[in-house]
């Protein structure tokens, strides 16, 4: 398992794990739900809209798949990717997804169209771990060469950067509260 989503209310659990599939699970039982097959390679990153039963899933194959949880077929591929799809976060109410990659990008995404809106650019390396706040049109990045970014939604602008760790120490992960 690379990667995972959880909804305690409902009682359910979305993976991807390298074996290319992503899996819907039964948190009472521990049983398989649905199975998704699409991707090429390995997928690497999830985000999950539980109410909207929505999911998006990126991966070694540089591909962004979406998902209509009730189905096991990929609602539609949005391809633009270069690199590792290694994080996302999507918000359903603007249709709109924001994904960082190997390449060192993050790349805002058009539901509606399947096109990348913008670019931003500005990590050293790989882009890790990712949170948006949609509402407020910010976001944070984490990388592969120790920085956070921070960034206008807006404008794809970064507005902020700080420098945490040495190139040698990656980040993998983060927190907002916004």
């Amino acid at each position: 398992v690379e990667c995972g989503s959880a909804d305690w209310e409902v009682s359910q659990a979305l993976s991807g794990s390298g074996d290319r599939t992503l899996r819907l699970w039964d948190l009472k039982t521990g049983a398989t739900l649905q199975v998704f097959h699409g991707h090429a390679k390995s997928v690497r990153s999830i985000s999950v809209d539980w109410l909207a039963r929505r999911a998006f899933s990126g991966g070694r194959d540089e591909m962004l798949h979406v998902w209509d949880l009730a189905k096991p077929e990929s609602l539609q591929v949005l391809v633009g990717c270069q690199g590792t799809v290694e994080c996302i976060v999507s918000d359903s109410a603007s249709k709109s997804v924001l994904t960082g990659s190997s390449d060192g990008k993050l790349r805002l995404w058009n539901c509606s169209s399947g096109e990348v809106v913008r670019h931003f650019d500005g990590h050293e390396g790989p882009v890790r771990c990712l949170d948006v706040d949609w509402t407020a049109a910010r976001a944070v990045s984490g990388g592969h060469d120790g920085a956070l970014r921070f960034w206008d939604v807006s404008n794809g602008m970064q507005v902020r950067h700080i420098k945490c760790h040495s190139f040698r120490v990656p980040l993998y992960c983060l927190a907002t509260t916004w």
